[in-house]
This record gives structure tokens, sequence and C-alpha cells, in this order.
């Protein structure tokens, strides 16, 4: 299921504008892929939980920003 999620963020780091949501996803995304393949560590589950939630707090600010300008423009 990480895998499909990990694989999920790496194509959605081509759709962005911004160079650093691009990197941001692309990093995530490695990560949940890589993590079922290492062994298990104390930080492991929280880095997962921190890079499935990151990739999702920015597409819903972001996509608010430009429904404003979009809003504004009208």
């Amino acid at each position: 299921m990480f895998t499909i999620i990990g694989i999920v963020y790496v194509v959605g780091g081509f759709i962005w504008d911004k160079r650093l949501t691009n990197i941001i996803f692309m990093i995530c995304g490695i990560y949940l892929i890589v993590m079922n393949f290492i062994g298990d560590f104390e930080l492991k589950s929280i880095m997962g939980i921190v890079c499935i939630l990151t990739p999702m707090l920015i597409a819903r600010f972001s996509s608010e920003e430009t429904d404003e300008k979009e809003l504004a423009e009208n």
C-alpha cells in the first residue's frame, strides 16, 4: 500500500509548477517506496506518517491559493 502511495507521489511531483513542491513530493514518494525494503527503526513509522501527510497538506492549501486568484481575476 505504501509503495502505491509513493508511486503516486513521485508521479504527482511532475505536475506542480513550483520546484520546491516537486522536490517535496518526490522525496516523500521515494521514502514511502524505500521504507518497505529497509529494516525497522524507531523513526521509520513517524517519518512515514510525515511523508504521507505533507504532500496532502501542500495539495490542500495550494489549491485554495489558485482558486482565490482565479476568483479575484473574474
